[in-house]
Order: structure tokens, then C-alpha cells, then sequence
């Protein structure tokens, strides 16, 4: 089944019914329209984990498609569908991300070219700085470094990639 927006913008992520066993966690979720996340059928909630990630859209609606139910917003995805909770409480955020930018046009297709990558990065003062999930506490090791090789907070990373 594929859902788009009226528009015709796909989803920026799509979940597909196979999957199983999948934790998305700390990261960004930007797009100009559209629905945000589509889930044609959605899964168990041990199928797939969505916690401590920011979905912004920038001129669309935020939505997101989880089955029949469109949402449009984190607050009523978060209580219809436990994603986004952690232990009862709220993980995700649907906030400007506030990037160094500019990045309409902007490309990176490896970590060697950081000039790019620092248009991906959130400015000081960025809601997405500190505010990642500690996956350490999750039983999880993550990296020292960020996607270009700059080290990241263990407890308190940025949400996003770079």
C-alpha cells in the first residue's frame, strides 16, 4: 500500500511489514511535506522502536501515517501508538532543528567531505543539542565520534547524525 500526501511527496521514512527488532533512535526527520513516517500496517510494538528522534516539517502539515490513522502531531502519535515513549514518558521531539544550514541543495555522500556536513549541524542553541537519548542506558555502546569524525556527549548527544 502506498500512502503519500496530496502533493504526491513520499514519506521520509516508510516502515515496511517485515520489519522486526528495530530500535530508530536520535535522529532527525526533516522534509518540506508530506507525511513524515508512513506505516502501511502497523507493527507489534516489538517490531519496531522509534524513541528520542525530532520530526520537522517545513511547510506541509506534520504527519504521520501509522496505518488507517493519519497524526498530526508527535503529542497524538505518541498517545495512540507508544512511539516515541520511553517508560511512560515523551522521548521524540517536532521542533525547528535549527542547522547551520543552508541546506536546501545541499548533499553529503561521505563523512571526507566536511564542509558539507556542516551545513547538517544544529547551531548553538539548537533545541537537538544535548538532547539525544543516552543509549548507553539502553545496553547499547555507541560511537565517541559523530557521523564526520567529531567527538559526541555518550549521555547527552545531539539528536541527528553529524
Amino acid at each position: 500500500m502506498t500512502i503519500a500526501a496530496p502533493t504526491g511527496t513520499p514519506p521520509l521514512l516508510r516502515i515496511g511489514p517485515g520489519v522486526h527488532g528495530v530500535s530508530i533512535r536520535n535522529n532527525l526527520f526533516s522534509t518540506e511535506s508530506g507525511p513524515i513516517v508512513c506505516v502501511s500496517s502497523p507493527p507489534p510494538p516489538s517490531a519496531v522502536v522509534l524513541q528520542g528522534n525530532d520530526y520537522f516539517s517545513v511547510l506541509g502539515p506534520w504527519q504521520v501515517v501509522w496505518g488507517q490513522t493519519t497524526y498530526s502531531s508527535l503529542a497524538d502519535w505518541q498517545a495512540g501508538t507508544s512511539q516515541e515513549t520511553m517508560n511512560g514518558q515523551p522521548t521524540g521531539l517536532a521542533v525547528n532543528p535549527e542547522m547551520v544550514g543552508p541546506v536546501l541543495g545541499l548533499s553529503l555522500t561521505s563523512p571526507q567531505a566536511p564542509g558539507a556536513a556542516a551545513g547538517f549541524a544544529p547551531r548553538p542553541g539548537s533545541p537537538l543539542v544535548g538532547a539525544g537519548l543516552d543509549l548507553t542506558s539502553l545496553g547499547m555502546q555507541p560511537a565517541l565520534t559523530g557521523y564526520t569524525g567529531q567527538p559526541q556527549s555518550v549521555q547527552h548527544p545531539n539528536i541527528g547524525a553529524v
